[in-house]
């Protein structure tokens, strides 16, 4: 018999995957449900692989004493309880990097759609405003990405990948990150590191690619943002709280930014009252806001769910884990049955 692994929530993403799983996986798939509904299955899961949509904390491991192993096909994890984890000996794993060059790939759709103002442009023919919305858009201006400056905060994988398509476009890109590349990679990637107030009062585009800690929590504030020049645009793609969202909302609605265009927010799904919504809502055409999908395209989703599997499958070969988040290199031993 394989190692039993509790999946929930991602009955559906798994089957348009198609991964190849191991024969030493036991799978049993569950919806996302209150924890006493979920707690017989947890009861006896040597692996839990959950979606987002799962908080995995104290009280949920309590239920699951078996439990070796937790597992995400995502490069996030702020929604599992590494401490919790840690105490009881499980290691945390994740997938860092599979789904890089998609979210870069949706930065870059992004720059564009602002830039050439694709949204007005294409709502204006449908209101019937072909020649006024032509106009409009010419009067507001319609922009190159060449010969920009780019500005990427955060130059881990999602950063690089960013940077690498930079490049034929021809733009100048600085960096910022608290671990520095060697010269190599820097010349590689054709990149320039700056302190972040100097980054900031220099690009034309901004996009952010840092983990949400607590000390990146509103990493980009309004301080940050008042350094940047009113021609510049701001593109958040990793996670919500990372640039204050209140603050970019309240900047790009008075011109003190040219625009933004977001993925992710402070909550999820997005709320009426969320800063940015309300502003699109009330009509601003500088904003383009996608439903947090920038790294969920097929091709990264069979990459992010093969790789969970694999790493589950290493742990019942008692084979070293990979990408481990939580410190635990070792999980604890599994139980008689």
């Amino acid at each position: 018999m394989g190692i039993k692994t509790l999946v929930v929530g991602m009955r559906e993403r798994i089957a348009r995957a198609q991964p190849t799983i191991d024969p030493v996986i036991d799978v049993t798939h569950a919806d996302v449900q209150p924890l006493d509904a979920l707690a017989p299955l947890l009861a006896e899961a040597e692996v839990l692989y959950p979606m987002s949509g799962l908080r995995v904390d104290e009280a949920l491991l309590a239920r699951a004493p078996r439990l070796r192993l937790v597992q995400v096909s995502s490069t996030g994890y702020d929604y599992i309880d590494l401490a919790a984890a840690a105490r009881r000996g499980i290691p945390v794993c994740h997938v860092p990097g599979a789904n890089a060059l998609s979210v870069a790939e949706h930065v870059f759709m992004l720059m564009l759609a602002l830039y050439r103002r694709l949204i007005p442009n294409y709502l204006g023919i449908v209101a019937g405003e072909y020649a006024a919305a032509k106009r409009r858009d010419m009067a507001t201006g319609i922009y190159d990405l060449y010969g920009k400056t780019l500005g990427i905060v955060g130059f881990g994988r999602i950063g690089r990948q960013v940077a690498r398509r930079a490049i034929p476009f021809e733009l100048t890109t600085l960096y910022y990150d608290i671990v520095r590349p060697d010269p190599i990679e820097e010349q590689t990637y054709q990149v320039r590191y700056a302190p972040l107030p100097e980054l900031l009062a220099t690009v034309d585009i901004l996009t952010v690619h840092v983990p949400l800690e607590p000390a990146t929590y509103h990493l980009i504030g309004d301080a940050e943002l008042a350094l940047m020049k009113p021609s510049a645009i701001v593109i958040n793609t990793a996670r919500g709280p990372l640039v204050d969202p209140a603050a970019l909302a309240a900047r790009v609605a008075d011109g003190r930014l040219a625009g933004a265009a977001v993925d992710v927010f402070e909550r999820e799904p997005a709320p009426p009252d969320d800063p940015l919504v309300r502003l699109a809502t009330s009509g601003c055409d500088r904003l383009v806001l996608t439903t947090h999908l920038a790294g969920v395209t097929h091709e990264a989703g069979q990459r992010s769910i093969q790789r969970a599997f694999d790493n589950i499958a290493r742990l019942a070969r008692g084979e070293p884990l990979q990408a481990v988040v939580n410190g635990v290199m070792a999980p604890r031993p599994a139980l008689a049955p």
